[in-house]
């Protein structure tokens, strides 16, 4: 009995993991769309090890990557093995994984100046989130949920004292912040480099001297810079010049300029320094850190670097950035007010009410005392110093640009919920009206979280539009639900595209789908077509033209998804024509060619593109598949 007093804090910290196995548990639907790519990644890598293959296995740990080149999908591949092959329970496994390691790092964080109970409870507040069972996404396996825990403990290993003269915490932090700019590189840069500086010049100063500084910062400098080289010597890559709008080469030219620059600056620097501040056996770890860090991460990255400034390129500047831009209205107040709402109201509010509370009580002490000064020092610890350093850019980024998917955010609010509560832990006279507060909200929060996972069934979507107060309040008005519906639309899908097995033997299926997702998903119908042996593929035109339907020219199979109503068959088609037109400039062109084939269909018209219809057939709720054939 005793030892379960001494080790309840364990217990209350292991409720967010524990609650996030209940969701996975219950869910029944795998990942869809952007996760797809990682799942896809690491299943052919765990096929060549259940198949014997394991050269293959080896060589394709390095090579079997999305077209985001980055290292996530290796993370699901230890449970693809140790499930036999299982993707939900091992989509399960890697989400509580990182839930754990989110909760334990936050704890660690809350423990330097609270009570081990109430860092607990804290921790627990915050995991119980969107933000760390998810990513910040409203379904799971997005990178995020790799990324939030690893940046966290990057802060973490940051925040200590003289950490660059102690080998074990020097490799820890150089473990997790290789792990965070692997995951995330262009994310991972925005939020630890300038906190990295920062601490570095402000708080490792005292033992590292100038040279030390110029000549650890010098190598992620030099690597960055081959990085860039190495697409321009001894030819330009085709990655760098084929993103449209037509101005990447330039943008990638600029940047390497800029880095070139920086670099003879450092160089300059380091050689010309001569000022020697420490004595000779003044031993630190930072230049060694700085070193194979940039190392590891420039390995990783450069066989895929052309197709890594691709993606982001077309996602920050780009087609998709163009898409976004040209169709979605927003202002900052919208945007923030959105966030709060997606993250969980309540939870948000009752800690900043916490954090003003403290901060007031702490002033005015201080003050009594003639103490003011106190209040700097303390705003200026290590943690403190690292967040709000960490912070102003993805600020900046996500309220100025076209990036404002809240899992873009979601690790902001992370952070900034931290910094809010261990600055109010740190108020002596507020610990035990925190752990009364905290404790009563990790209950409901808890509570409606159950509520929720196991008190809606036959449910067959994540989102729901109609939700309960308490959860938006508790959870978010993104808060997923898990699917727990026996009715799989993808199976019976893949059931009728295999009934079909012979036609579509020798030619791949085009999936026209819509951007919704709903009741099957591009991403995923491609990724189980490629499990059972059936070809199948998607691609995004880039425009959309009435009667030109090049971008399938490889094609002779199409596939479409229509929705049946009860209304008669003319208004259907009054209907569809009208959607088509009214998002003209709003979709996107996959979508708008979706809602072209479908209209065609229901017109009787397909054969104005020489395509003849091979079967439709219901295959969920008042869902029709249709497999077409081009003459």
């Amino acid at each position: 009995m005793s030892k379960i007093k001494s080790n309840f804090h364990l217990i209350i910290l292991l409720i967010a993991p524990f609650l996030s196995l209940l969701w996975h548990l219950e869910n029944k639907h795998m990942p869809m769309s952007d996760p797809v790519g990682y799942l896809d990644a690491a299943y052919v890598i765990y096929q060549n090890f259940s198949e014997g293959n394991y050269f293959d296995f080896i060589v394709s740990i390095f090579n079997e990557r999305t077209w985001r080149p980055v290292i996530f999908q290796l993370f699901l591949v230890p449970f693809l093995i140790f499930t036999s092959g299982n993707i939900l329970l091992s989509v399960a496994f890697i989400h509580v994984l990182f839930t754990s390691m989110s909760a334990f790092f936050i704890y660690k964080i809350f423990n330097k100046t609270a009570g081990k109970y109430i860092a607990a409870i804290a921790s627990s507040i915050i995991c119980i989130s969107l933000d760390i069972m998810f990513g910040g996404d409203s379904f799971p396996l997005y990178a995020e949920i790799a990324f939030i825990p690893f940046l966290i403990g990057t802060i973490y290993f940051l925040s200590k004292d003289n950490l660059f003269k102690s080998k074990k915490y020097t490799n820890l932090f150089s473990l997790f912040f290789i792990l965070t700019i692997l995951t995330r590189p262009v994310v991972g840069i925005c939020f630890l480099a300038t906190s990295l500086i920062f601490i570095v010049l402000y708080r490792h100063k005292s033992y590292l001297t100038n040279k030390d500084i110029a000549k650890g910062f010098l190598y992620p400098i030099f690597f960055i810079w081959v990085l860039f080289l190495s697409r321009l010597v001894p030819e330009i890559s085709s990655s760098i010049i084929n993103p449209e709008p037509p101005k990447s080469y330039e943008i990638f030219f600029f940047i390497f300029c800029l880095i070139s620059i920086l670099l003879c600056l450092l160089i300059i620097y380091y050689l010309f320094n001569k000022k020697r501040q420490m004595p000779l056996n003044n031993k630190n770890y930072f230049v060694k850190c700085m070193l194979i860090s940039s190392a590891i991460i420039w390995f990783w990255y450069t066989p895929r670097f052309g197709s890594l400034y691709a993606w982001i390129y077309e996602t920050s500047i780009g087609n998709q950035f163009k898409h976004q831009k040209d169709n979605f209205v927003f202002n900052n107040i919208d945007l923030l007010i959105n966030a709060i709402n997606i993250r969980g109201s309540l939870i948000i509010a009752i800690i900043f009410i916490l954090f003003v509370v403290a901060i007031c009580l702490s002033a005015s002490k201080n003050l009594a005392n003639y103490k003011s000064s106190k209040i700097y020092k303390n705003l200026f610890c290590n943690i403190n110093l690292l967040i709000l350093t960490s912070v102003p850019i993805p600020i900046i980024l996500y309220f100025s640009t076209w990036q404002i998917s809240y899992r873009k955010i979601a690790p902001i609010i992370t952070l900034l919920l931290i910094f809010m509560l261990f600055n109010t832990l740190k108020i002596k006279i507020m610990k035990f009206f925190c752990l009364l507060v905290l404790s009563v909200t990790l209950f409901f929060q808890t509570a409606v979280f159950m509520n929720y996972v196991y008190n809606i069934s036959n449910n067959d979507r994540w989102i729901s539009y109609q939700d309960k107060k308490e959860k938006i309040l508790f959870l978010g008005s993104y808060f997923p639900y898990p699917v727990n519906s026996n009715r799989d639309a993808h199976a019976n899908l893949i059931d009728f595209l295999k009934s079909h097995k012979e036609i579509i033997e020798f030619n791949k299926v085009a999936l026209i789908f819509d951007d919704s997702a709903y009741p099957v998903e591009p991403y995923l119908t491609k990724f189980l077509c490629e499990k059972n042996l059936l070809k199948c593929s998607f691609s995004s035109p880039k425009k959309f033209k009435y009667e030109d339907i090049n971008y399938l020219k490889n094609h002779k199979n199409f596939l479409i998804i229509n929705k049946i109503n009860n209304d008669k068959k003319s208004n259907d088609i009054i209907l569809l024509k009208e959607r088509l037109k009214n998002n003209i400039n709003t979709s996107s062109p996959s979508e708008l060619y979706s809602y072209y084939f479908t209209y065609l269909h229901a017109s009787n018209s397909l054969h104005k593109l020489n395509i003849n219809i091979i079967k439709c057939e219901i295959f969920y709720k008042n869902y029709s598949a249709c497999l077409l054939i081009k003459d």
